[in-house]
């Protein structure tokens, strides 16, 4: 059976730049943890009370450095935020590699990152020593950290929010509720399909459809797989966007019925809310993907004594508690969990086995110099789709 979710108009919750998720692949409910917070939840990462000082320059997705939720922290320890917002991944590799090394501190990438920005020499390692309140985090995420955040041994990223990505429905228009990423084929979806934009998208979601493994993908299998979306780009494919404000107005409409490849699950509460068409979020029976956004400490970054001190409160449960209740995104926290509103707990249900585990895997590239394909070979694909 997909997991599924259906947002309500009231619980309507928004994530600037990525995608996010439901409850529902199995296992059981991970339990809230007794530890506290190393700065008690409100005041501020480096475990007390005092003035720091100094500004943090950062590139990150909005919800991660919320003013509302970094209130504590800033007004107890002076600290200011400089905050350019990041409109793509790849935009961390442009603006550290024009001048930004030794000026940013902080940047908020998707974890399958975290590699090409180590070999590019963009980070520096992490001092676990320095962030108290990463204890705190849910076992799945620790688990993250020594495989897609950990590079020749050393870890370089640290989970912020995370959440699935998965095909959304106009459930007006389509009575017939799709359960396979293949249903998008039939018929009387024709000129029906949303494509959203881009190689994570659409090759985090494609290769498991025809039975490979995106991080063992090899060039032959790329190309089948890149075959194959071109062909329904062709037969089905209306629009392609990555903008969920565009994808909600089209399904609101009812000018699209589903979108084709990975989808932020909030999408349907941004269609359900238009008062027009209801919206549906699902993982397929043949898959979806786990999305992990990290906080990275740019190499050479002038304020480090804030930057930890920013990172530890943002991983206290106070701050991950309100967070998650602000953006819509999961905790990565564990006491966390007990303290979200009910409707995040709904959304994601919290299962040990189904954060980046079955049938949403977390989102990673394959491996360097294995052979496999790389981040460009995606990127030329994507081109391919785009132009075909």
């Amino acid at each position: 059976m997909p997991m599924e979710t259906k947002l309500d108009r009231r619980q309507f919750v928004r994530r600037i730049g990525g995608t996010a998720l439901a409850a529902g692949l199995g296992g059981s409910l991970l339990s809230a943890c007794g530890s506290s917070d190393a700065d008690s939840g409100a005041s501020g990462g480096s475990g007390g009370s005092g003035e720091i000082g100094g500004t943090v320059t950062a590139m990150a997705w909005g919800s991660y450095l919320d003013a509302g939720v970094l209130r504590p922290f800033t007004g107890r320890h002076g600290v200011k935020i400089a905050n350019q917002r990041l409109a793509t991944n790849e935009e961390i590799f442009s603006r550290l590699k024009a001048g930004g090394l030794g000026k940013i501190d902080l940047a908020t990438p998707n974890i399958a990152y975290t590699e090409q920005l180590v070999r590019a020499g963009l980070l520096q390692p992490i001092d676990f020593d320095r962030l108290r309140n990463a204890d705190l985090m849910v076992p799945a995420m620790k688990d993250a950290i020594r495989t897609a955040g950990t590079v020749d041994g050393k870890a370089y990223a640290i989970p912020v929010a995370w959440g699935f990505d998965g095909m959304v429905y106009n459930t007006t228009k389509l009575k017939t509720a799709p359960t396979s990423w293949r249903d998008i084929l039939r018929p009387e979806l024709k000129g029906k399909v949303l494509l959203p934009e881009g190689p994570g998208p659409t090759f985090e979601i494609w290769p498991a459809v025809l039975g490979y493994d995106m991080t063992t993908l090899t060039k032959p299998q790329l190309a089948e797989v890149t075959d194959y979306v071109i062909k329904l780009k062709k037969t089905q494919v209306r629009t392609i966007t990555g903008d969920p404000s565009d994808m909600a107005q089209l399904l609101s409409t009812g000018d699209i019925w589903v979108t084709g490849s990975g989808t932020w699950f909030g999408t349907s509460a941004l269609v359900n809310q238009r008062n027009a068409d209801e919206a549906k979020s699902i993982i397929p029976s043949d898959g979806g993907s786990t999305w992990i956004d990290t906080y990275v400490i740019a190499r050479d970054a002038p304020n480090l004594d804030a930057t930890y001190a920013l990172i530890d409160f943002m991983l206290s449960t106070a701050a991950q508690t309100a967070m998650a209740d602000s953006s819509g995104n999961a905790t990565v926290n564990e006491a966390a969990i007990a303290r979200v509103d009910s409707s995040n707990v709904a959304l994601y249900g919290y299962r040990g086995d189904n954060i980046g585990g079955g049938a949403a895997p977390i989102f990673q590239y394959p491996q360097p110099d294995k052979g496999f394909t790389t981040p460009t070979d995606w990127n030329d694909a994507w081109a391919r789709i785009a132009a075909a």
